[in-house]
């Protein structure tokens, strides 16, 4: 469908445009605009349905999320608590700054 619309001429002020070329005709970044919102939404969508891959978060061990997803919490609390317990540790005695 997309390699037709690439393919599908346009009259436009006596010449014949593509739609790429009408969308540069453009001087604002309107097109630019609705291109990374339709990406980030189809991007979201793919992950709430389980077929693209969420981005990694380093604020815990990826234990923690696996556990969390399976919807076992309780165990996925206490890796958090003893992460957040080995963190502070580490601060105190200057590990981490």
């Amino acid at each position: 469908m997309l390699f037709g619309l690439l393919k599908w001429k346009y009259e436009f002020k006596g010449t014949t445009i593509n739609i790429l070329e009408g969308l540069r005709m453009f001087k604002t970044n309107i097109v630019l605009l609705f291109f990374m919102l339709f990406v980030f939404t189809s991007y979201r969508y793919l992950t709430i349905i389980k077929v693209a891959p969420d981005f990694y978060s380093a604020d815990y061990p990826k234990s923690f999320y696996d556990l969390r997803n399976g919807n076992e919490w309780d165990k996925a609390n206490d890796i958090r608590e003893a992460y957040d317990a080995f963190v502070e540790k580490a601060e105190i005695n200057g590990f981490i700054k």
